[in-house]
């Protein structure tokens, strides 16, 4: 997903928390479930926290996915000196799970 793409579908869910909805992959039955927006910690607040610890900035994100009976982002992150590292986040708390690529 595009970066300008990525920043507007975040402001709209800040926007509007109670109107925005997002479509999740039920991984079980191959369905589809409607999550509220607010169900989620917005990718810029996970963005931030990663400027903070590994600078740079997103190459591509995804998520929230299904994943350990909850739901994750997955990030692939640049850092300023170059290096990529594969981020996984708890999409529900925010907290960095891993990061590989170190």
């Amino acid at each position: 997903m595009k970066r300008p793409l990525v920043i507007a579908m975040v402001l709209a869910a800040l926007a509007a928390p109670g109107l925005a909805q997002a479509r999740i992959a039920d991984a079980e039955d191959g369905g589809w479930q409607v999550a509220q927006s607010g169900d989620f910690v917005p990718l810029e607040v996970i963005f931030a926290d990663l400027r903070a610890q590994y600078s740079g900035h997103q190459l591509s994100a995804s998520g929230p996915v299904p994943a350990g009976g909850g739901y994750v982002y997955r990030i692939k992150w640049l850092t300023d000196d170059g290096a990529v590292l594969y981020v996984i986040a708890d999409a529900e708390t925010g907290d960095i799970l891993s990061v590989e690529g170190e």
